[in-house]
């Protein structure tokens, strides 16, 4: 009976010892090259693009899973992009530019004249001149609408919980940020 024990201690150590190993990759994996749940799932067939959701050149309102539109406000001498204040508020309208691989966004008015253009920074996504900064954005359909992703990379919109929802561009989840956030475009 002794020698039977015996002989299984090193398989239950092996095994131990991996399950262990497994556990500690998984806690201490990168949360930057996570993907978000929501980009998994596509509401189209695979292999087939998905049918962007805007028309160019047409204004829309971009309203959240909250019911919170976008709008801007200055911080710093720049307009700011941010979500409004309270639920049912549509905020600012915003007009898309399709250019190479996704959208340029410009807000339909801002605080200085021909600063309308979504820049990503990073420290938000402020308004400047088409010709100083133009981000290109691509749709990714989610469950609860489009998240907006900064094309050729990896970087989502995204919202602190609670307080000012002012937008960043960033590939995983901040402390205190929602995951990613998700929009409706809502023809104005």
């Amino acid at each position: 009976m002794k020698n039977a024990s015996r002989s299984r201690r090193p398989v239950r150590k092996t095994f131990l010892a991996a399950a262990t190993s497994a556990a500690l990759m998984a806690v201490s994996a990168p949360t930057a090259t996570a993907q978000p749940a929501a980009v998994e799932h596509v509401a189209h067939t695979a292999g087939t693009k998905a049918t962007d959701p805007v028309v160019t050149g047409v204004p829309y309102h971009l309203i959240n899973q909250e019911n919170r539109g976008v709008t801007f406000e200055p911080y710093l001498n720049w307009d700011y992009a941010l979500l409004t204040n309270s639920p049912g508020s549509r905020g600012t309208a915003v007009v898309f530019e399709k250019k190479d691989d996704g959208y340029v966004i410009k807000s339909t008015s801002s605080h200085w004249s021909g600063y309308n253009t979504w820049c990503a920074a990073g420290n938000g996504i402020k308004l400047d001149q088409e010709g100083n900064c133009a981000s290109r954005w691509e749709f990714v359909p989610s469950y609860t609408g489009y998240l907006l992703r900064l094309a050729g990379t990896q970087n989502y919109v995204s919202q602190p919980v609670g307080g000012k929802g002012w937008l960043v561009a960033y590939a995983s989840a901040l402390p205190h940020f929602r995951e990613f956030t998700a929009f409706k475009p809502v023809q104005a």
